[in-house]
C-alpha cells in the first residue's frame, strides 16, 4: 500500500515466502504407485505499517525468517486402462520465526520501541488433494481434483518482542478450513501438438469479520489455457495462460477500515520437458 494511504497504522506491506524442498521415494506395485518423503519449509516474513504518534507518525517494520519440517505421501491408482485416481496429503509445517524489528519513533517514545530482536510462529496448513483423469478417448483427457486445506491453523498469531517496554501484538484472523475445486481438459491434435483449458474455483478462507488490509483476500475463480508441443521423440515444450478473478468482499471488521478488497491477476508461463533416451 503507499506510504501515507488512509490503513497505513494497520499494513503498509506484509510479505510472506515459503519455499518448499521436498524429496521423496516412490515405488510400483502394479496398477498402484505410493511416494513419500519429508518436506523443509524455508520462510521470510517481512512487515512495515506505520505507527500513530498522536500528533506525528512513526514506523516499524520486522524482518523475520525460519525454518520447519513436515512430512508428505502421494498415492496413485491406475483404476482401468482409461481411468486414473490420486491422492496427495501434505502435513502442516510449524514455523518458528525471529529477526529483527526497527522502529522509527520520535526522540520520546525511543524507550519504549527501541530497536529490537523479534519473532512470531505461524504453521503452513495441511493440505489434502483427490484428484482423477479419465480418457473417454484417444484424444480426449478430463481430469479434476478436490483440495482441502486447514487454514484454521490461523487462528491467532502472536508477535513477541524482546523488549518489556514495547507491547506484544496479537492478531485473531479465525481464518476457516476451505476446499477449492480445479477442472481441466486435454485434446490432442494430431501426434505431436495438444490443446488444454480448465477452470478453478479458491474461496478465501478469512472471513468478513477479521478481513484486513494486511491480508486482503478474496474468493479466487479463474479460468486458464495452454498448449503443449512435442518437438521431437525426447522434447516437449508447454505453454499456459490464466486469468484469476478476486470476487469483491467488503471488510466487516470493526477493528479495521470499512473498505470492500477485490482485483484480478493474470499468469502466463512456458516450460520445456526433456526425456532421456526418447522413453
Amino acid at each position: 500500500w503507499p506510504d501515507e494511504w488512509q490503513g497505513r497504522y494497520e499494513s503498509v506491506d506484509s510479505i510472506l515466502q515459503v519455499v518448499r524442498v521436498a524429496p521423496f521415494t516412490g515405488y510400483r506395485f502394479g496398477r498402484v504407485r505410493v511416494a513419500a518423503g519429508p518436506h523443509l519449509d524455508i520462510a521470510t516474513l517481512a512487515l512495515h505499517r506505520k505507527l500513530d504518534m498522536v500528533d506525528t507518525q512513526g514506523a516499524v517494520r520486522l524482518d523475520l525468517g525460519g525454518t520447519g519440517v513436515g512430512a508428505h505421501a502421494a498415492l496413485f491408482v491406475d483404476a482401468s486402462d482409461s481411468l486414473a485416481l490420486g491422492f496427495v496429503a501434505k502435513s502442516r509445517t510449524v514455523l518458528p520465526l525471529r529477526g529483527n524489528a526497527d522502529f522509527e519513533t520520535p526522540d520520546a517514545f525511543t524507550g519504549k520501541a527501541p530497536d529490537q530482536r523479534a519473532s512470531t510462529e505461524i504453521t503452513v496448513p495441511d493440505l489434502f488433494t483427490a484428484g482423477f483423469a479419465w480418457r473417454p478417448s484417444a484424444r480426449w483427457t478430463l481430469g479434476g481434483d478436490v483440495g482441502l486445506a486447514t487454514w484454521q491453523v490461523w487462528d491467532e498469531i502472536r508477535g513477541d518482542f524482546s523488549d518489556d517496554e514495547t507491547p506484544d501484538n496479537v492478531t485473531r484472523p479465525a481464518w476457516q478450513n476451505t476446499v477449492s475445486v480445479r477442472l481441466g481438459a486435454e485434446r490432442q491434435l494430431g501426434s505431436r501438438a495438444s490443446l488444454r483449458g480448465g477452470l478453478v474455483y479458491d474461496p478465501s478462507p478469512a472471513p468478513a469479520s477479521t478481513l484486513a488490509p494486511n491480508a486482503p483476500d478474496a474468493n479466487r475463480a479463474g479460468v486458464t489455457a495452454g498448449i503443449g508441443l512435442r518437438v521431437r521423440d525426447d522434447l516437449s515444450v508447454d505453454a499456459f495462460y490464466e486469468y484469476l478473478h478476486l470476487a469483491a468482499r467488503r471488510s466487516a471488521n470493526p477493528d479495521s477500515l470499512d473498505a470492500t478488497y477485490g482485483g484480478r491477476a493474470h499468469f502466463a508461463g512456458a516450460g520445456m520437458r526433456w526425456r532421456f533416451g526418447g522413453r
